[in-house]
C-alpha cells in the first residue's frame, strides 16, 4: 500500500495507484477478520493458562521472519494491540503475555521513531525523501522488491474492489450535493459554510478505538458520525441481536451526542451484489440501530463510496440520505498520526471546508484526532452537522427524506390581539399595546393568520363589553368558527387577583374601562374566561396573557408523544384548551424590556421565531412554548410564567409551523448574539459579576434587535484570557465534584461563571451542584438560565422536573417531565419516569 500511494501522482479515490493501495488494504481487512474470528472461536474451547494457538502463531511469524522488514512491523499494530487485549480479557497469567507485549513495545518503538522523524519535516507521505531518511530508506527497501507494475497488475488480476464503481465514476473534486431526483439525495461536503468541518468516522464500532475516540471527542466538546457496519453491531437472524461486546460503545455514541449511520452490514462492495441483497445489508443495519439507539436512522454512507443508480434507490426507498467525504485523512494506510493531520490540513487549505473521511478502527487514527482537533480550532474552523449548522443534541444535521405534503393542520386560523397603554383608571402601561402589535404582525407575517381574521382591540376599545362580544359571540358563533380551526388570544395589560371567602383565589383581566377599587364589575374573572373557552367550537384555543394574576384552575394533559408528523397529527385531532400567564398574584410582571417589549412578550417572539422549536421538527407547540418561556423569564426578571390546560382540554397541543425564513433569521440572530457576548466578555471582570446580578438591565441594552443569548463556544474566544480562566475553574470544579468535595466545587463553579457566564456547560454545572447541595431556589434560577442559553440541551429538563417536585411544586413539574420523554424518548428509565407523572397526574385539577 504505501509504495502504491508514494507513486501516485495525486490522493485522487480514482487514480490507479490508491484505487489498487484501497484494494490491498481491504485484503488486509480480510485477512484480519479471520484471525479475530478464529480467536474467538478458540477462545471458546480453550484454556486461560496459554495464549490461543492463533496467538501463538502470530508471536511466531513476527519474531522468525527473517524476511520482514522493520516498515513491515507496522502493518500489525492493529492486530498485536487487539490480540493483546483478548488474551488480557481471557484473563491470561502475566508471564504468559509477555512476548506479546514485547511484540507491542516494538512495535510502538518503530512508530515513535518514524513519528519523531516526521515532526522534524512536516509533510506529506513520501515527499521530500531526503530528509526523512529512517522512511526513505524503508520505502527504497520495498522497491528493490516489488515494482509499480507487478503491484498494479496483481490487483488486475484479482481485484477485489471494482474500479469504476469505486466511489463513483463521475467524481469531481467540487461535486455538489444533489437533494432531489429519482435517486437518494447526495451530500459530499463542497457546500458546507466555509471554515466548518464535519467529523465522520467508519467501520466500527470497535470496542478499544471508538471508546478513546469518544474520550478525545468528549474532551474537545465536539460531535461526529459514526458510520458503523451493521456486523458489529449484532445480527438479523429472524430476530434482531445485539452483541454485548458492543453495547456499551454504542450507548455511549448516542447518549454523548453523536450520531450512529448505516455503512452497510458485511462491508461489501456493494454494487457487486445483487438488487435483494443490497436491500438486505441496508435494512439489516437500519433494524440494528433502531434497536440499539430507538431512533430511526436517515444516513448511508456505501463502503468504499461505492455506489450505483440500483443502490442509490433503494437507499431512496428506504428514506436514506448518502453522505459522502471530500476530505480522505487516509488513515487507513498511513501509521503515522502526523502525517494523517499534515494531510487534512493541506486539503483543508485548498477546500476551505469539508466532510472528513477516518476510521474508528486504527490505533493510528486515536493517536492523530487530539492534534487534529486543536489545529482545526487554531485554525479558526467548527465542527458542525453535515448540513452546516451547529451540532447540538436537539439538531443533528440529518436530513430528512422527503415526504409527501403534510396535510394542513388547521382549517382556518383566528386571532383576538388585545393591549392596553391607557387606562383611565389604572396606571398607564408603555409597552402593552407594541407587544400586542407584534404578536399580530408575527402571527400574519409568519404562520398564516389572514389579517381579516385577526380581530385587534388597543387601549380605548379593549373595553370589557367589546372583550366580552368578542370572546363570548363572534368566536363563538359556528357558522364562522369550525371544528377545524384554531383560536389565538392574546392580551397584554393589568390583571388583577380576588381572595374570595373560602380562601382561593380569583384572577382577573383588566380591560381598560375598569374602575380601580371595583375592577370585578368591568373586567374578565378567569371563571368567565373558562366559559368562554367551552363555548368556542374550535378544536384548539391558545391564551396568552401578559399580566399576573392566579386563581386559574388548570389541568396537565398532553405535552408527550414521539417527534414525528404522526404525533403532530395526534395532538392536533385532540381538543387543545390552553394557557400561559407572565406571573403569579404575588409577582410584578415587568412592563419595560429588551426591543420595547415586556421581558414576557419578547420572549415568546423569539419563542415564536424558532427558539422553542427544541425538537427541531419544524413546529412548535404550545406545551414547547411554555417550557421555553416560563424558565427563560424567570431567568431575567422576578416572574414566572404559568402554564397548563384549561377544563375541557383532551391531550391536544396548539401548533405553529415555522417558515425557512423564521428558521435563517433567527439563526442570522443568534449569531449576532454571539458577537455581542464576545464584547461583553472582553470587559472586567466586575462589570460581568454586575450583569450576572443585573440580568435583565443588561439584556435591554445589548438585545434592543431581539438577539437571544446563547452558548459561546466559539473557537474566537479561545485565547481570550477570562474564557480560558473560566475553563481552568471549571475544570478543578469538577475535579473536587468527583472527590466529592461539594463545597469547594461549588466556589470553583461560582467563579467560573462569573468569568464567562455564557457557557452552557459552566452555568448547567453551577446549577446542577447547588441543586446537590440543597440550595433549590438558588439551582432554580441557574437551571433557567441554562434554558436561556439553550433550550435544545435536553438533560435540563429532567432537572427542573425533579427541582419542581423537590420545591413541592409538582404540578410543574410534570411539563418538563414530558419534554424530556419527548425529547428523548429511549431514555433507559422511560416507563418509570412516565409511572411518576401519571402519579403526579392524579390529581387533574389544581389552581396557579
Amino acid at each position: 500500500m504505501l509504495l502504491l500511494l508514494e507513486n501516485a501522482k495525486e490522493l485522487d479515490p480514482l487514480d490507479k495507484h490508491v484505487h489498487s493501495a484501497r484494494n490491498f488494504y481491504e485484503q488486509k481487512n480480510h485477512y484480519l477478520e479471520h484471525i479475530f474470528s478464529q480467536a474467538e472461536q478458540e477462545s471458546e474451547s480453550i484454556g486461560n493458562q496459554q495464549l490461543l494457538p492463533i496467538t501463538q502463531k502470530f508471536i511466531a511469524y513476527y519474531k522468525n521472519t527473517s524476511a520482514l522488514l522493520e516498515g513491515d512491523k507496522l502493518a500489525f499494530s492493529d492486530l498485536a494491540d487487539e490480540l493483546l487485549m483478548l488474551e488480557q480479557e481471557r484473563k491470561v497469567p502475566s508471564q504468559g503475555l509477555i512476548p506479546l507485549k514485547q511484540i507491542n513495545a516494538d512495535i510502538n518503538r518503530l512508530i515513535d521513531l518514524y513519528r519523531e522523524e516526521y515532526r522534524r519535516v512536516l509533510n506529506k507521505l513520501g515527499k521530500q525523501r531526503g530528509a526523512k531518511e529512517l522512511w526513505h530508506a524503508y520505502i527504497v527497501q520495498l522497491e528493490s522488491l516489488y515494482t509499480d507494475k507487478e503491484l498494479l497488475g496483481e490487483v488486475e488480476k484479482n481485484p477485489t474492489l471494482n474500479f469504476e464503481k469505486t466511489r463513483g465514476s463521475s467524481l469531481v473534486k467540487d461535486k455538489k450535493d444533489q437533494l432531489t431526483g429519482k435517486l437518494a439525495p447526495l451530500i459530499w461536503g463542497n457546500g458546507l459554510p466555509e471554515k466548518t468541518v464535519v467529523l465522520t468516522f467508519d467501520d466500527g464500532p470497535h470496542r478499544l478505538r471508538t471508546a478513546k475516540i469518544l474520550d478525545t471527542l468528549n474532551t474537545y466538546g465536539v460531535k461526529g458520525y459514526f458510520f458503523a457496519v451493521g456486523k458489529n453491531l449484532g445480527s438479523v437472524k429472524g430476530e434482531v441481536k445485539l452483541h454485548k461486546r458492543n453495547k456499551a460503545i454504542i450507548k455511549r455514541i448516542t447518549d454523548e451526542g453523536h450520531i450512529l449511520a448505516n455503512h452497510s452490514f458485511s462491508h461489501k462492495e456493494l454494487t457487486k451484489l445483487s438488487k435483494e441483497d443490497k436491500i438486505k445489508e441496508l435494512s439489516s443495519t437500519n433494524e440494528l440501530i433502531k434497536t440499539s439507539t430507538g431512533f430511526d436512522n436517515y444516513l448511508f454512507r456505501p463502503p468504499y463510496g461505492s455506489k450505483n443508480p440500483e443502490l442509490e434507490i433503494i437507499a431512496k426507498e428506504q428514506g436514506l440520505s448518502n453522505i459522502m467525504w471530500n476530505v480522505d485523512s487516509m488513515d487507513w494506510a498511513d501509521p503515522i498520526p502526523e502525517s494523517i493531520n499534515e494531510r487534512v490540513f493541506k486539503l483543508l487549505e485548498k477546500k476551505k471546508r469539508g466532510i472528513l473521511l477516518f476510521h474508528d478502527i486504527h490505533k493510528q487514527t486515536v493517536n492523530a484526532l487530539p492534534a487534529l482537533l486543536e489545529g482545526l480550532a487554531l485554525r479558526g474552523y467548527r465542527v458542525v452537522t453535515v448540513d452546516g449548522s451547529p451540532f447540538t443534541q436537539g439538531h443533528s444535521g440529518i436530513p430528512k427524506p422527503p415526504e409527501a405534503e403534510a396535510p394542513e393542520l388547521y382549517k382556518k386560523s383566528w386571532a383576538v390581539v388585545i393591549g392596553v397603554n391607557k387606562y383611565k383608571h389604572w396606571p398607564k402601561l408603555d409597552y402593552a399595546v407594541s407587544d400586542a402589535t407584534s404578536i399580530a404582525q408575527k402571527l400574519h407575517e409568519n404562520f398564516g393568520f389572514k389579517k381579516e381574521n385577526i380581530i385587534e382591540l388597543y387601549d380605548e376599545k379593549a373595553t370589557r363589553d367589546n372583550i366580552a362580544e368578542v370572546l363570548g359571540y363572534t368566536l363563538a358563533d359556528p357558522k364562522k368558527i369550525s371544528k377545524d380551526d384554531r383560536v389565538f388570544i392574546f392580551y397584554a395589560g393589568h390583571g388583577a387577583t380576588r381572595e374570595l371567602p373560602s380562601g382561593s383565589n380569583l384572577g382577573y383581566l383588566i380591560p381598560v374601562d375598569a374602575e380601580f377599587d371595583k375592577f370585578q364589575t368591568k373586567s374578565i374573572s378567569m371563571s368567565m374566561l373558562n366559559d368562554f373557552s367551552s363555548l368556542i367550537p374550535a378544536k384548539h384555543v391558545y391564551f396568552v396573557m401578559d399580566s399576573c394574576y392566579s386563581g386559574l384552575a388548570l389541568t396537565r394533559a398532553g405535552g408527550g408523544g414521539k417527534q414525528s408528523y404522526n404525533y403532530l397529527e395526534h395532538i392536533t385531532n385532540r381538543t387543545a384548551r390552553q394557557i400561559i400567564t407572565a406571573g403569579g398574584a404575588d409577582q410584578e410582571v415587568s412592563d419595560g424590556g429588551p426591543g420595547g417589549h415586556s421581558i414576557f412578550t419578547w420572549t415568546l417572539l423569539q419563542a415564536l421565531d424558532g427558539k422553542a422549536d427544541t425538537d427541531d421538527n419544524g413546529y412548535i407547540t404550545a406545551s414547547e412554548i411554555g417550557t421555553y418561556v416560563s424558565p427563560v423569564v424567570a431567568s431575567y426578571a422576578p416572574q414566572t410564567p404559568a402554564f397548563g390546560n384549561l377544563l375541557g382540554s383532551q391531550g391536544g397541543d396548539f401548533v405553529f409551523k415555522l417558515n425557512q425564513n423564521t428558521k435563517e433569521r433567527s439563526q442570522k440572530e443568534a449569531n449576532q448574539a454571539k458577537q455581542e457576548q464576545v464584547k461583553v466578555l472582553a470587559e472586567n471582570t466586575h462589570n460581568l459579576a454586575t450583569e450576572i446580578e443585573r440580568p435583565l438591565e443588561l439584556q435591554k441594552t445589548r438585545s434592543a434587535n431581539g438577539e437571544a443569548a446563547t452558548d459561546n463556544n466559539d473557537v474566537s474566544l479561545k485565547d481570550n484570557k477570562r474564557v480560558q480562566a473560566a475553563h481552568k475553574a471549571d475544570a478543578e470544579a469538577l475535579k473536587l465534584y468527583k472527590k466529592g468535595d461539594l463545597i469547594a466545587a461549588e466556589k470553583k463553579w461560582a467563579k467560573a461563571v462569573k468569568l464567562n457566564p455564557y457557557n452552557i456547560n459552566i452555568v448547567n454545572n453551577y446549577g446542577f451542584v447547588l441543586d446537590k447541595l440543597g440550595r433549590n431556589d438558588e439551582a432554580l434560577i441557574w437551571y433557567y438560565r441554562t434554558v436561556e442559553l439553550d433550550p435544545k440541551r435536553t438533560p435540563i429538563y429532567l432537572n427542573l422536573g425533579d427541582m419542581m417536585v423537590k420545591l413541592g411544586k409538582p404540578s410543574l413539574a410534570i411539563p418538563y417531565y414530558q419534554r424530556y420523554l419527548h425529547l428523548y424518548p429511549s431514555y433507559k428509565k422511560a416507563n418509570e419516569l412516565q409511572e411518576k407523572i401519571d402519579k403526579l397526574s392524579s390529581d387533574t385539577i389544581y389552581e396557579i
